[in-house]
């Protein structure tokens, strides 16, 4: 009878647990039923803000983006020359076909001149999407300007100078390191014009400073009677500008001398004031300096400056 008692209480406690655990399994079973739904509806919003793509495609990435090709890159020297266009040089050396990407680094040496006022020693012209930066070893030196004639009879009136070249003219952005010298051309000195009642001739002008060096002012060389004549300048040269013609004299009395040439980068001088009676003697200008630097549409970076004549 015992044993039969204690194996009801067994049975009972069994039966318990076993009501106890399906309670807590239907408890389990309602929430995750619960917790599904809300990870279903959370899915659905995530999808929804998701590019939305052809089965079997895949969102494209940055990384799927068309890359553009390197651009073209040289570095070659250029040794001088006579009005020269950069551009067409390079061209020729790097194997550029003008129109692609390019980048160049280019060195400059020798000597860059002009045969006229009217160009530049160097011509820098490129597109927009070219990177170029010039390292200048070299001479840049514009033409320098023909000094004025002098003066000679009541008609025949003294010339101003003529204006120097200019050096480097640049039409597109560069950045530059100047190492060497960029010097416009000196421009000619003034002549001087004889007084108006008398006949004694106005000196002329000295030409500029240049690679391609200014000349002289031309000279009356007919005399009217025993009239004086004025005298010669000289022409420029590379480093400096001709000296002016000097005065000529009438009866202890003086017309003026010609105005000396410019300098490498400098203005010609005014001709000369005559005295005594020829005090009003008409002093001819002398002509501008060349640009060191022209810009013309361009821009320069400055790297170094150095000797650049006359300053930017």
């Amino acid at each position: 009878m015992k044993n039969l008692l204690l194996r009801k209480r067994k049975g009972a406690t069994a039966s318990e647990v076993g009501l106890l655990v399906g309670l807590i399994a239907i408890l389990i079973l309602g929430s995750l039923t619960s917790v599904g739904q809300e990870i279903s509806s959370l899915f659905g919003v995530v999808n929804q803000g998701l590019p939305q793509t052809a089965l079997g495609d895949v969102a494209p990435t940055e990384s799927d983006s068309p890359i553009a090709p390197d651009p073209l890159r040289c570095t070659p020297t250029v040794s001088g020359g006579i009005t020269v266009n950069l551009r067409s040089v390079v061209q020729s050396q790097c194997g550029w076909d003008g129109v692609e990407d390019f980048e160049a680094t280019i060195t400059l040496t020798g000597i860059f001149s002009s045969a006229s006022t009217a160009n530049p020693a160097l011509l820098v012209d490129f597109p927009s999407n070219a990177t170029i930066t010039l390292i200048n070893n070299a001479t840049i030196q514009g033409a320098g300007g023909a000094g004025g004639s002098g003066g000679w009879r009541n008609h025949d009136f003294g010339g101003a100078g003529e204006n120097g070249g200019p050096a480097l003219e640049v039409r597109s952005a560069i950045s530059l390191e100047n190492n060497g010298a960029i010097w416009g051309g000196g421009g000619g000195g003034g002549a001087t014009l004889h007084y108006p009642n008398n006949y004694a001739g106005g000196g002329a002008g000295g030409g500029g400073a240049g690679r391609n060096a200014g000349a002289a002012g031309y000279l009356q060389t007919v005399q009217y009677g025993s009239y004086p004549l004025g005298n010669a300048g000289a022409a420029g040269t590379a480093n400096a500008g001709g000296h002016g013609g000097a005065a000529s004299s009438f009866g202890g009395h003086y017309s003026g001398a010609g105005g000396a040439g410019g300098g490498p980068g400098q203005a010609g001088g005014l001709g000369g004031a005559g005295y005594g009676d020829y005090s009003t003697t008409s002093r001819a200008a002398g002509g501008a300096a060349g640009s060191g630097v022209l810009l013309n549409g361009g821009s320069v970076t400055w790297i170094t400056q150095g000797d650049v004549r006359p300053a930017p």
